[in-house]
């Protein structure tokens, strides 16, 4: 099984999108959506989760439609890289970093199994 890794910005993105959904429609809501994210971004690693090329964006990058945002990522030899978590209404190639993207290895955020790099956000 391929390894998880997510960028620094991934990680940034996902407390934002808690953040927002907390403060918009509460903890509860938030929680289910992120756990809803975790899900997907798992089942890119597990090979489960179907996506497609991401067209606009890095060569080999992929993307995946979870509600309303998009999850760029990159399947290597031995790891699955998630770049970005971006609401659908950005414009990705703007946003997601180039090919050489650094990655913060074995530390993802809010996964199973995973060390957190940062701990979660408690209002």
């Amino acid at each position: 099984m391929k390894r998880l890794r997510l960028s620094r910005m991934a990680e940034t993105d996902l407390r934002d999108i808690w953040t927002c959904s907390a403060n918009r429609r509460g903890c509860p809501q938030a929680n289910s959506y992120l756990g809803t994210l975790r899900t997907a971004i798992t089942g890119l690693r597990d090979d489960t989760t179907p996506s497609r090329p991401a067209g606009d964006v890095p060569p080999a990058c992929r993307k995946v439609s979870v509600g309303r945002h998009l999850v760029f990522f990159r399947v290597g030899d031995d790891a699955v890289e998630v770049l970005r978590v971006l609401h659908q209404r950005r414009d990705a190639g703007r946003w997601v970093e180039g090919r050489n993207a650094p990655i913060v290895k074995g530390h993802c955020f809010f996964l199973p199994g995973y060390s957190y790099s940062t701990p979660p956000h408690t209002p």
